[in-house]
Protein backbone atom coordinates (compact mmCIF):
# COMPACT_ATOMS: atom_id res chain seq x y z
CA UNK A 1 0.00 0.00 0.00
CA UNK A 2 3.15 2.54 0.82
CA UNK A 3 4.69 2.11 -2.24
CA UNK A 4 1.79 2.14 -4.14
CA UNK A 5 0.85 5.66 -2.70
CA UNK A 6 4.23 6.83 -2.93
CA UNK A 7 4.20 5.76 -7.16
CA UNK A 8 0.72 7.65 -7.62
CA UNK A 9 1.81 10.38 -5.48
CA UNK A 10 5.22 10.30 -7.23
CA UNK A 11 3.12 10.17 -10.93
CA UNK A 12 1.01 13.64 -9.54
CA UNK A 13 3.53 15.88 -8.79
CA UNK A 14 4.44 18.44 -10.81
CA UNK A 15 7.48 18.63 -13.56
CA UNK A 16 10.23 20.31 -12.45
CA UNK A 17 12.26 21.10 -15.31
CA UNK A 18 11.29 20.65 -18.87
CA UNK A 19 14.53 19.63 -20.84
CA UNK A 20 14.42 22.30 -23.90
CA UNK A 21 11.69 23.95 -26.05
CA UNK A 22 12.24 23.72 -28.71
CA UNK A 23 14.03 20.60 -29.22
CA UNK A 24 12.54 19.32 -32.47
CA UNK A 25 11.03 16.61 -33.35
CA UNK A 26 12.27 13.92 -31.06
CA UNK A 27 11.52 10.53 -31.35
CA UNK A 28 13.72 8.48 -28.97
CA UNK A 29 14.58 9.30 -25.69
CA UNK A 30 16.80 7.08 -22.95
CA UNK A 31 18.08 7.42 -19.21
CA UNK A 32 21.68 5.94 -18.55
CA UNK A 33 21.84 3.36 -15.78
CA UNK A 34 23.36 4.75 -13.27
CA UNK A 35 20.46 7.89 -14.08
CA UNK A 36 23.20 10.60 -14.58
CA UNK A 37 21.99 11.63 -18.14
CA UNK A 38 19.53 11.65 -20.00
CA UNK A 39 20.20 11.35 -23.91
CA UNK A 40 17.18 12.52 -26.59
CA UNK A 41 17.38 12.83 -30.55
CA UNK A 42 15.14 12.57 -33.84
CA UNK A 43 14.40 13.95 -37.10
CA UNK A 44 17.00 16.91 -37.07
CA UNK A 45 20.04 14.77 -36.48
CA UNK A 46 20.74 16.16 -33.20
CA UNK A 47 21.26 14.47 -30.12
CA UNK A 48 20.81 16.03 -26.80
CA UNK A 49 22.68 14.93 -23.18
CA UNK A 50 21.18 16.90 -20.21
CA UNK A 51 23.30 15.57 -16.72
CA UNK A 52 20.45 15.19 -14.47
CA UNK A 53 22.68 16.78 -11.57
CA UNK A 54 21.75 19.99 -13.43
CA UNK A 55 18.95 19.31 -15.61
CA UNK A 56 18.28 23.60 -16.43
CA UNK A 57 22.41 23.47 -17.83
CA UNK A 58 22.42 23.47 -21.22
CA UNK A 59 22.76 20.25 -22.66
CA UNK A 60 25.87 18.80 -24.51
CA UNK A 61 24.99 18.10 -28.30
CA UNK A 62 26.14 15.91 -30.72
CA UNK A 63 25.24 16.41 -34.71
CA UNK A 64 25.34 13.79 -37.12
CA UNK A 65 24.22 15.01 -40.65
CA UNK A 66 21.39 11.83 -40.93
CA UNK A 67 18.08 11.34 -39.18
CA UNK A 68 18.16 9.72 -35.92
CA UNK A 69 17.01 6.08 -35.68
CA UNK A 70 16.84 5.06 -32.32
CA UNK A 71 19.53 5.64 -28.81
CA UNK A 72 20.60 3.39 -26.26
CA UNK A 73 22.61 3.73 -23.02
CA UNK A 74 24.84 0.37 -22.51
CA UNK A 75 23.57 -1.46 -19.62
CA UNK A 76 26.27 0.01 -17.25
CA UNK A 77 25.50 3.92 -18.44
CA UNK A 78 29.36 4.54 -19.53
CA UNK A 79 28.33 4.64 -23.08
CA UNK A 80 25.19 6.14 -25.38
CA UNK A 81 24.67 4.72 -29.14
CA UNK A 82 22.75 5.91 -31.74
CA UNK A 83 22.03 5.00 -35.73
CA UNK A 84 21.13 6.90 -38.23
CA UNK A 85 19.47 6.47 -41.61
CA UNK A 86 23.67 6.73 -43.16
CA UNK A 87 23.46 3.05 -42.17
CA UNK A 88 26.37 4.69 -39.01
CA UNK A 89 26.77 3.59 -35.52
CA UNK A 90 27.88 6.00 -33.61
CA UNK A 91 29.22 6.31 -29.65
CA UNK A 92 29.69 8.56 -27.35
CA UNK A 93 31.63 8.39 -23.88
CA UNK A 94 29.43 9.40 -21.19
CA UNK A 95 32.48 9.15 -18.80
CA UNK A 96 34.92 10.87 -20.78
CA UNK A 97 32.36 13.55 -23.15
CA UNK A 98 34.24 12.31 -26.20
CA UNK A 99 32.84 10.93 -29.03
CA UNK A 100 34.42 8.13 -31.41
CA UNK A 101 34.14 8.28 -35.08
CA UNK A 102 31.11 6.82 -36.71
CA UNK A 103 31.49 4.01 -38.32
CA UNK A 104 29.30 2.06 -41.14
CA UNK A 105 27.57 -0.89 -40.99
CA UNK A 106 29.31 -3.29 -43.95
CA UNK A 107 26.91 -4.29 -46.26
CA UNK A 108 23.91 -2.15 -45.27
CA UNK A 109 21.94 0.49 -46.55
CA UNK A 110 20.70 1.36 -43.15
CA UNK A 111 20.77 0.32 -39.31
CA UNK A 112 17.14 0.14 -38.59
CA UNK A 113 17.40 -1.55 -35.12
CA UNK A 114 19.75 -1.43 -32.30
CA UNK A 115 20.48 -3.06 -28.71
CA UNK A 116 22.82 -3.53 -26.08
CA UNK A 117 23.50 -6.97 -25.26
CA UNK A 118 23.19 -7.27 -21.70
CA UNK A 119 26.02 -6.69 -19.69
CA UNK A 120 28.32 -6.85 -22.82
CA UNK A 121 29.87 -3.99 -24.80
CA UNK A 122 28.03 -5.60 -27.52
CA UNK A 123 25.13 -4.07 -29.50
CA UNK A 124 22.91 -6.17 -31.88
CA UNK A 125 22.03 -4.28 -34.89
CA UNK A 126 19.09 -4.98 -37.70
CA UNK A 127 20.09 -3.96 -40.86
CA UNK A 128 19.01 -3.45 -43.99
CA UNK A 129 20.11 -3.49 -47.74
CA UNK A 130 17.56 -2.08 -50.84
CA UNK A 131 19.15 -4.16 -53.73
CA UNK A 132 18.56 -7.06 -53.20
CA UNK A 133 16.32 -6.71 -50.35
CA UNK A 134 17.85 -8.44 -47.65
CA UNK A 135 17.65 -7.63 -43.52
CA UNK A 136 20.19 -9.28 -41.35
CA UNK A 137 20.60 -9.38 -37.83
CA UNK A 138 24.54 -8.98 -36.64
CA UNK A 139 26.54 -8.62 -33.51
CA UNK A 140 28.49 -5.19 -33.41
CA UNK A 141 31.62 -5.21 -30.74
CA UNK A 142 31.83 -1.25 -29.46
CA UNK A 143 35.50 -0.89 -28.38
CA UNK A 144 36.68 -2.39 -32.12
CA UNK A 145 33.31 -0.89 -33.78
CA UNK A 146 33.57 -4.13 -36.17
CA UNK A 147 31.55 -7.29 -36.68
CA UNK A 148 31.91 -10.48 -34.61
CA UNK A 149 29.15 -12.66 -35.55
CA UNK A 150 25.75 -12.92 -37.92
CA UNK A 151 23.01 -14.44 -36.25
CA UNK A 152 20.03 -14.54 -39.14
CA UNK A 153 19.78 -13.15 -42.95
CA UNK A 154 16.19 -12.19 -44.00
CA UNK A 155 15.54 -11.96 -47.56
CA UNK A 156 12.73 -10.02 -48.71
CA UNK A 157 10.77 -9.92 -52.24
CA UNK A 158 12.30 -7.73 -54.83
CA UNK A 159 11.14 -3.83 -54.03
CA UNK A 160 10.12 -5.05 -50.55
CA UNK A 161 10.99 -2.50 -47.71
CA UNK A 162 10.48 -5.44 -44.91
CA UNK A 163 12.98 -4.67 -42.14
CA UNK A 164 13.40 -4.92 -38.14
CA UNK A 165 12.06 -1.85 -36.37
CA UNK A 166 12.57 -2.67 -32.63
CA UNK A 167 15.05 -5.24 -31.18
CA UNK A 168 14.45 -6.52 -27.75
CA UNK A 169 17.30 -8.68 -26.08
CA UNK A 170 16.40 -11.38 -23.35
CA UNK A 171 17.89 -10.06 -20.09
CA UNK A 172 20.33 -13.30 -20.27
CA UNK A 173 21.22 -12.65 -23.73
CA UNK A 174 20.08 -15.69 -25.05
CA UNK A 175 16.52 -14.94 -26.48
CA UNK A 176 16.29 -11.84 -29.55
CA UNK A 177 12.35 -10.67 -30.30
CA UNK A 178 12.13 -8.74 -33.34
CA UNK A 179 8.90 -6.85 -34.98
CA UNK A 180 9.12 -6.50 -38.65
CA UNK A 181 7.74 -3.45 -41.10
CA UNK A 182 7.41 -2.52 -44.10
Amino acid sequence: PEARRALYESLHEPVPYVLGEELGQVRFIDYSADGRHIAAGGADGTIRVWRTDAPAAEPSRLQTDARVMGLQFSPDGRRLMWHDTAGRVHLWDALAGTRRNAKPVPDASAAMAVTWLPGSRRLVLATWRMEPSVARIVVWDADSQAQVGEAIVLESPPNSLAYAQKLAVSPGGSRLAMTRGG
